[in-house]
Parts: C-alpha cells; sequence; structure tokens
C-alpha cells in the first residue's frame, strides 16, 4: 500500500502479513480474501469499508479508526 489515500478501491487475495501501515486513509474499500496476521495499522482510517473473508489474526491497531465498517466472514483472534 503505497498511498496515503484509498477511495472505492477493491482488494483482492492480497496479503500484508506483519507489514506497518501507518497514516492511510481507506474510504468505503472493500478487502477480499486479503490476509492482514500480526499486520500493525498505526495512524489509519477506515470508512465505510468491508473486509470479506480476510484473515486478520493478530492485528495490531494503534490510533487507527473504524467508522461503518464491516467485518464478514474473517478470521481474527
Amino acid at each position: 500500500m503505497n498511498e496515503a489515500f484509498y477511495n472505492d478501491k477493491r482488494f483482492e487475495e492480497e496479503t500484508h502479513d506483519g507489514e506497518t501501515i501507518t497514516g492511510v486513509e481507506f474510504y468505503k474499500c472493500h478487502f477480499y480474501k486479503c490476509s492482514f496476521k500480526e499486520t500493525k495499522f498505526s495512524e489509519c482510517s477506515f470508512e465505510q469499508c468491508i473486509f470479506e473473508e480476510c484473515d486478520l489474526s493478530l492485528m495490531k491497531i494503534n490510533k487507527t479508526t473504524f467508522s461503518s465498517t464491516q467485518v464478514k466472514s474473517a478470521k481474527a483472534i
């Protein structure tokens, strides 16, 4: 994820395991079958996003907001 703002973007079958993602805004984005195992989100925002069939295991969030965001059939431990 190289940009600071994503609008109405579909992310499909991407893997970001163990990455640190800082200062990124996601608006109306759809994450489908993506993996965020042990991913660190810092100072990010997710507004009206959907996480569908994603792996969110051990995801870490710091100063990150989720507004009107849905999680469907995701793995989160």
